[in-house]
């Protein structure tokens, strides 16, 4: 007997054939978990963080750079395997059910005051300019918007959802 799968029943699966190996691969990581895993960290993410301190007292800012990234839906048969949605104005035409992110920048601005050797108190503000991610939708089929993760409207982008955030902290070293 030569070397590779021998079933009867697997045929489609045969390391043989090339649809067959496709089809295995996708079965354990479809498409849409390939963008999923690579989204996870855009191909490009960049920070820059000027700070300025006099005495006691320091000012500081924060500007990050999410890159721009793409997602696919789960589609309608639900499996990620080359999914595809219905238009909305006609249901026999499928289209990709892949959701686009631009590239966006946050900005943080943040003060802090050296109350002792050990202390400090901080205030400031992250994403100053309320900067959200893309609505997560696939144009022209809306009636699968957010056939995705269960995060919503914005998937699971790596800028996050929150949008502007007011904190005030204070920190101690021992």
């Amino acid at each position: 007997m030569k070397p590779g799968i021998h079933t009867h029943n697997l045929a489609t699966y045969s390391l043989k054939t090339k649809n067959g190996c496709h089809q295995l691969r996708q079965t354990f990581l479809s498409d849409r978990e390939q963008k999923f895993i690579l989204a996870s960290a855009p191909p490009e993410k960049f920070s820059l963080n000027p700070e300025y301190g006099y005495k006691k007292f320091t000012a500081g800012t924060r500007f990050t750079y999410f890159g721009k990234i793409d997602l696919y839906g789960y589609g309608q048969n639900s499996d990620g395997i080359h999914p595809q949605v219905p238009l909305d104005v006609d249901a026999n035409t499928l289209v990709p059910d892949e959701y686009l992110y631009s590239g966006k920048v946050t900005s943080d601005l943040y003060f802090a005051y050296k109350i002792s050797k050990n202390a400090r108190i901080s205030i400031g503000c992250d994403n100053v300019f309320n900067v959200h991610p893309d609505l997560g939708y696939v144009v022209g089929a809306k009636g699968w918007d957010f056939n995705n993760e269960p995060a919503g409207p914005f998937d699971a982008v790596q800028m996050g959802e929150n949008g502007r955030r007011f904190f005030a902290r204070v920190g101690f070293a021992f």
